[in-house]
């Protein structure tokens, strides 16, 4: 038990270490709360602190045009999702360099816990909006995440989207 416990400090502190200055760009224009996000073993109080040193850290894009909410849809949990967001709700309106919003990114990973939350946090702001290929939300989940279609949170995530867009049909269909 002790040893995962150290096992846990140690990486927190080797991603706080690796941090330094809090508000200078590293490698790929990246601050440190980029690179927190990017560690699978980052943990919610670590990006805690971050945001708390650097509060406007939520909102600076690295070089590739991602917020850290932009990577957290990539590769965190829904935890540290919710901390980033619940820092700055304007963060999920902001599109990536690809043109994507999170939702999208969530979206076309087949992610459908956040693509739930998100627009359950939102009321379904976003839904509406196409991509840089003309695409929407509905149609990255549909035809470009690579998940369980059978499951019900798939289920559940398409029929929130449609709810909050039912619009969306008509430009399914086209």
């Amino acid at each position: 038990m002790y040893d995962g416990v150290a096992s846990f400090f140690q990486d927190q502190f080797a991603i706080l270490d690796e941090a330094g200055n809090i508000i200078t760009p590293g490698g790929r224009g990246q601050l440190p709360i980029h690179r927190a996000i990017l560690n699978e073993h980052v943990s919610l109080g670590t990006v805690k602190l971050m945001i708390d040193w650097n509060p406007e850290s939520v909102l600076i894009a690295d070089r590739c045009g991602n917020i850290p909410l932009h990577l957290a849809c990539q590769h965190c949990c829904m935890d540290i999702i919710k901390c980033l967001v619940n820092s700055d709700a304007g963060t999920v309106q902001i599109k990536d360099a690809t043109g994507d919003l999170p939702i999208q990114i969530a979206c076309r990973l087949g992610k459908c816990d956040v693509v739930k939350w998100i627009l359950d946090m939102a009321n379904g702001s976003g839904v509406s909006m196409e991509n840089k290929d003309g695409k929407l939300p509905i149609q990255l989940l549909l035809y470009e995440a690579s998940c369980d279609r059978d499951s019900l949170e798939y289920v559940q995530a398409l029929h929130a989207l449609l709810c909050a867009h039912p619009e969306a049909v008509a430009h399914l269909l086209a």
